[in-house]
């Protein structure tokens, strides 16, 4: 009996450390949706505690003037996050063509999606 029960103990204490931990964990990786007027993405890493940092490079062309711009932005966030943001509309008469997004851990590059097209 007292082997069953330092079974049902250890099993019970594992059920308990694995079943509060295991909705912590996220998915890991960098996922980007452009259209014509928006670009945005996204990248998740890790449980938190490691700065996170999304670039996204864009391009953007007038449809009559065929004149083309393009810049990189970004976001940073520490802290307990474990998941960081960017978008970004389109300027004013002009439409997205393609964006690049790259997803950073602790200043590491992590991920990155390339050519992501409307």
């Amino acid at each position: 009996m007292t082997i069953r029960k330092k079974v049902i103990g250890v099993l019970s204490a594992a059920a308990i450390l694995f079943g509060t931990s295991a909705p912590c964990l996220a998915a890991e990786g960098l996922t980007a949706t452009v259209t014509t007027t928006l670009a945005r993405g996204n990248f998740t890493y890790g449980n938190g505690g490691t700065v996170l940092e999304i670039r996204m490079r864009y391009y953007e062309k007038h449809p009559t003037t065929g004149d083309i711009q393009t810049d990189v932005v970004n976001n940073i966030r520490g802290d307990a996050y474990n998941t960081i943001a960017i978008s970004r509309p389109v300027d004013a008469g002009y439409n997205y063509t393609s964006a690049t997004f790259w997803g950073y851990a602790g200043g590491d590059l992590k991920a990155t999606l390339s050519n992501v097209r409307p």
